[in-house]
């Protein structure tokens, strides 16, 4: 492999080339999306969370700035791998080439995005008072590391996409399945354990108009009182307050990975009116 990865070399330098300057063609603002992207990400979760998460979760923007672009990173670098493949095939029929270039020159395109950001992170670095240490020179060694998954995830999903058109539907639901369970932006140690099964039921119920308080207590098995006491204490906000804000961040969620309109949002997280979901979020 080494030794046919240094005959393409050039065609390879090429791919990268063309993938990096596709992603960002036509825009105004080009390139600086790559770092404008996952900021933007960052201030939305970080005016959503902060209050909730943000208390008890030491140096919070740059952790949370850090899963963010992590998770960037893995997104980016299989999503594009997926599809790397079965959008080459007019290149793969005409000239003999080995196909693993494809997704590599995807992955290569990715990671040189993500070290952009990383610029962006030593920002956050000053402005939390984190003091600088030879010690994140490891970081490099992980970073290595998901380079490689990301490479042998893309490989697979390219395989199958190629065969199995609704690998691209699958690998997205799995996709959000793993942004909302990994702790990109909750430290999952900082909430109380009765708090981590209040959001259990709530995100059970996430599509519920009626869920309140009555039926989250007849969930958790406790009085509406004492029930009404923990969230208060926990979160400083009442059951009502805690279950609509908690809806309307995962809207902000749904919305800010753009895959859905805002009628489709609005029903999901329980709101059957537009006009008062539309209300609800410009005050939150």
């Amino acid at each position: 492999m080494i030794a046919t990865l240094k005959k393409y070399k050039f065609l390879l330098s090429q791919l990268v080339k063309r993938d990096f300057i596709q992603k960002y063609k036509k825009t105004a603002l080009g390139i600086v999306w790559s770092v404008l992207s996952p900021l933007c990400e960052f201030l939305i979760l970080y005016f959503i969370f902060s209050y909730m998460f943000g208390r008890n979760t030491p140096h919070y923007t740059t952790y949370l700035m850090t899963g963010i672009l992590v998770n960037s990173f893995y997104t980016s670098a299989t999503t594009s791998g997926l599809q790397s493949v079965l959008n080459n095939a007019g290149i793969i029929n005409k000239i003999k080439l080995p196909i693993w270039l494809f997704p590599l020159s995807k992955n290569l395109s990715a990671t040189i995005t993500f070290l952009i950001n990383c610029v962006v992170l030593v920002i956050f670095l000053f402005i939390d008072n984190i003091s600088f240490s030879w010690v994140y020179i490891s970081l490099l060694y992980p970073v290595i590391l998901l380079f490689f998954f990301n490479y042998g995830v893309s490989l697979i999903l390219g395989t199958c996409y190629v065969f199995f058109k609704d690998t691209s539907y699958l690998f997205n639901i799995f996709n959000r399945l793993l942004y909302f369970c990994c702790a990109i932006f909750w430290n999952v140690t900082s909430l109380p354990e009765i708090l981590q099964k209040i959001i259990y039921y709530v995100e059970q119920n996430l599509s519920c108009e009626d869920y309140d308080l009555e039926r989250l207590s007849s969930d958790m098995c406790m009085s509406q009182m004492s029930l009404y006491r923990k969230i208060k204490t926990c979160t400083d906000q009442s059951p009502g307050e805690f279950i609509r804000n908690y809806k309307l961040k995962k809207a902000a969620e749904l919305l800010t990975n753009g895959d859905e309109y805002i009628s489709n949002v609005c029903f999901r997280v329980g709101f059957n009116d537009l006009k008062s979901f539309r209300v609800a979020f410009k005050k939150k």
